[in-house]
């Protein structure tokens, strides 16, 4: 049965964490019995915890809660802590967070996170597998990936410009003219050189001639942005 808070009645938002289970969790230094871990999660002020499982690496929860989340998602993030329950006072054995921009995170939809949990300044084997459901609202999706592709148009003389393009160059990315690196491929329609963007308003084509090997003739530069480029 899922745990929820008052908070939520009046949330714009809800985030719902299944903690399914964890790996590899360290035995308690101070004696040779197995541990009993459990796992906190937290937003803002709003914590709940799974019940602890005795004597195991390898807990298994599946234990479900409901937080409320307000206002922007940005800069907010979900807390996963780790401890082992202890006699006199309980062990945290470190945790993870995971941002509510995360791009896998999508509105109505379940996301698997694989977390590994570690100590400030340590690292450690131990993993925790969440699950999360946002409500709406999604995470960031990442930039979308601008490519430019460059092919020659086809010329009615032979003796053009164009036979004597050697490389092409944007930014700190270098290519071969598909006619001056595989001369076969000068007939080919789907020869091209491929670009990636990174800012169509500002980056150029830098174009190297070069006639017939004998030295280069100069470069003309190309601005790329147009109404293509969103």
């Amino acid at each position: 049965m899922a745990a929820t808070n008052d908070a939520s009645k009046e949330a714009t938002h809800l985030l719902r964490v299944r903690v399914v289970r964890a790996t590899d969790v360290p035995a308690p230094s101070d004696s040779g019995s197995l541990p009993d871990p459990y796992c906190a999660v937290l937003l803002g002020d709003q914590r709940f915890q799974t019940a602890a499982v005795d004597n195991t690496t390898a807990p298994e929860w599946n234990a479900q809660f409901e937080f409320a989340v307000s206002g922007d998602v940005e800069g907010q993030a979900l807390v996963v802590r780790l401890w082992e329950e202890d006699t006199f006072s309980d062990d945290r054995l470190g945790g993870a967070r995971v941002a509510l921009t995360d791009s896998d995170l999508r509105d109505g939809e379940w996301s698997s996170k694989t977390l590994t949990v570690s100590k400030e300044g340590e690292s450690a084997p131990c993993k925790i597998v969440v699950e999360l459901q946002p409500m709406g609202f999604s995470g960031t999706p990442p930039p979308r990936k601008r490519t430019l592709a460059i092919k020659f148009a086809e010329a009615e003389d032979d003796k053009t410009i164009n036979e004597s393009v050697s490389s092409f160059t944007l930014g700190n990315q270098t290519a071969s003219s598909p006619k001056a690196s595989a001369p076969e491929t000068a007939d080919d329609d789907n020869a091209a050189v491929v670009f990636d963007i990174h800012d169509p308003t500002t980056d150029e084509v830098v174009l190297t001639l070069d006639a017939d090997g004998n030295g280069s003739l100069g470069i003309d530069e190309a601005p790329i942005w147009g109404s293509g480029w969103g």
